[in-house]
């Protein structure tokens, strides 16, 4: 205790020597000052008076002589009046501090007795063990810090020592960085050089491409001006058409006009041969007399046309008036005309002359077909024959579109029997063999031919100045073409009608029969089998 006393002890601001003189006056703190500084004098013993209270204070937490308040505390020091102290304050120290705190300082003890006291005694006896007890540990400390320093100095040596060798290290990586940013560098020139070279030949191109471009542009420029050219001749030709159409229009209307007159005038003709036809059926005996007589001579020309068995026989020709059965209803569907370009082949005897076609003066067999071949639609082709006479026949037909007509030979010659239909001037209808006949036609009557590739099956009808034939023909091939055949010299034939039409002109005949296209044909009653 007495040793944290000295450790803290300290201000020593109001000290004096008190040399020669036995007192000196009061100072310091009021609560640690003797009795005695009441009557304004201090002297060594009022010293040991406060350091007696500081200690008493210092080991029991509490002032001996505190009151209740600061004036009743001065009252206690001025009385000598103090509390009574702990148990644990026994022998000797107790006596020391009794003494010291004496209200009377002549009983205080001075301080050299105190400090022969053995309490005083021990505490030196504990300061110097303790300043020994420092001094080893200051040595000890003093031999650690040495051998930290040795270790210290050690550990710097090698660190100095791998600081050379790190500083070595990093002059050959420096020099080694060196060379190789000397070589980075020589490439980099190169690489400059090889980039300079390519930045030049890239500039060459793009002056290239930039100059092909300016023609380019020149290009379109004038392309564009072209196309607009064509654009204002296009409008141009756009007027001129519409122009053309509304003409057309108006020349439509007016050929409607002159066909429905025309068609007028059909029926007033029709109306005569019927009231003709009437007359000649009463002179029935002198007509058939003929009519055997023109059949005959047309046979005979027939067999100059085909060949013929002994088996073939004559069949008689039909007067030139319709049968009973036939049907007398004109045609009134509406057309689309197609362009008429005849075939006529090398070395043929005759010429064409737009859509005719005139035999020289010989006799010989002429073929004529059109190039257009017909595989859709309702296509009507019509020829009206002149100057034949009556020893000649001549006729109409189709013809598969693989055949080929070849100079002076009949329809059905060269192997394209069975790939034709004929209709004979003098009514028979003849495929693979002769089958039934329709009306016979003569030299400047409209035959007409129509094939309906729209309906199944496939049809073929014939026409007679627009009267539909009573026998037709089914399931013709996919492609034909019609064509017109005359004999006589200086005879001749004119494409009348070749026309798309919207809807067929056949309106069927009484008791009219279909004969099919590939297959024998039955034949008439009154008619001989031939094999042709």
């Amino acid at each position: 205790m007495l040793q944290l006393f000295l450790n803290v002890l300290a201000d020593f601001g109001l000290a004096q020597k008190l040399a020669s003189k036995s007192y000196l006056h009061a100072a310091g703190t009021q609560n640690y000052s003797a009795p005695e500084t009441e009557q304004n004098k201090m002297t060594t013993e009022s010293d040991v008076w406060s350091i007696g209270v500081i200690i008493i204070e210092v080991i029991t937490g509490i002032h001996p002589f505190q009151g209740l308040t600061q004036q009743q505390t001065l009252t206690n020091i001025a009385n000598g009046k103090y509390k009574a102290f702990p148990d644990y304050i026994q022998g000797e120290l107790r006596m020391m501090l009794e003494a010291m705190i004496s209200w009377d300082y002549k009983k205080r003890p001075t301080v050299k007795s105190l400090l022969q006291t053995e309490t005083m005694q021990l505490v030196r006896m504990i300061e110097k063990s303790k300043q020994q007890k420092e001094s080893e540990q200051e040595k000890e400390q003093m031999n650690k810090r040495m051998n930290e320093l040795e270790m210290k100095v050690r550990s710097l040596e090698v660190e100095k020592e791998s600081e050379k060798q790190k500083k070595i290290k990093e002059k050959r990586d420096k020099e080694k960085a060196m060379a190789e940013k000397d070589q980075e560098k020589r490439r980099a020139d190169s690489a400059v050089t090889e980039k300079d070279r390519l930045q030049v030949e890239l500039n060459r191109e793009r002056t290239e491409k930039y100059q092909e471009k300016r023609r380019a542009d020149s290009a379109q420029v004038e392309l564009i001006r072209e196309r607009t050219e064509k654009d204002q001749e296009k409008r141009r030709a756009d007027l001129a058409v519409s122009d053309k159409d509304r003409l057309q229009v108006e020349l439509n209307r007016a050929f409607t006009q002159k066909d429905q007159e025309k068609q007028r005038a059909n029926n007033a003709e029709e109306l005569t041969r019927i009231f003709q036809s009437q007359v000649e059926t009463t002179q029935s005996e002198v007509t058939r007399l003929s009519s055997e007589v023109r059949r005959l001579n047309q046979v005979l020309q027939i067999r100059e046309t085909v060949p013929s068995t002994p088996k073939a026989q004559l069949k008689q020709t039909p007067l030139p008036a319709p049968k009973p059965k036939q049907s007398l209803m004109k045609v009134t569907s509406s057309a689309q005309a197609i362009t008429v370009n005849l075939q006529v082949p090398s070395g043929m005897h005759g010429y064409k002359d737009a859509n005719s076609f005139i035999h020289d003066n010989s006799r010989t067999f002429c073929t004529i077909s059109t190039e257009t071949i017909i595989s859709e639609g309702i296509v009507y082709y019509e020829s009206v024959f002149e100057k034949h006479d009556e020893n000649s026949v001549f006729g109409i037909g189709i013809a598969d579109s693989s055949v080929v007509f070849k100079p002076n030979k009949g329809p059905s010659a060269d192997g394209n029997k069975g790939k034709t239909v004929i209709y004979w001037s003098h009514g028979d209808l003849y495929h693979i063999n002769f089958g039934p006949y329709n009306q016979g036609f003569r030299c400047e009557q409209r035959i007409g031919a129509e094939v309906n590739m729209i309906c199944r099956p496939r049809r073929l009808m014939f026409f007679v100045e627009d009267v539909e034939q009573e026998n037709y023909i089914v399931n013709i091939p996919e492609a034909i073409r019609f064509w017109s055949y005359i004999l006589a010299p200086n005879s001749s034939f004119t494409v009348t009608r070749f026309e798309r039409r919207s809807s067929s002109s056949a309106h069927g005949v009484t008791g009219s029969i279909a004969l099919d296209w590939g297959k024998e044909w039955p034949k008439e009653d009154d008619s001989d089998e031939s094999d042709v």
